[in-house]
């Protein structure tokens, strides 16, 4: 199993190539990996959500 960044619609696997195991609990054997997120998909997940306020906060509460 490995976990990806969902950012801006759309699954990345992320800017850099740092990732850290996902282990099971019950025996501590790693089940997969999740990719850690850079600077640069934090600024991509900032530009996504102020992309979206614009859009969503022309919508009144009633629609």
């Amino acid at each position: 199993m490995t976990a990806s960044l969902f950012i801006d619609g759309s699954w990345t696997s992320g800017s850099g190539a740092r990732r850290g195991a996902v282990l099971d609990p019950a025996t501590g054997a790693k089940i997969g990996e999740v990719a850690f997120a850079e600077t640069a998909d934090l600024d991509r997940a900032l530009a996504a959500a102020e992309k979206g306020f614009r859009t969503w906060r022309r919508v009144s509460p009633y629609d």
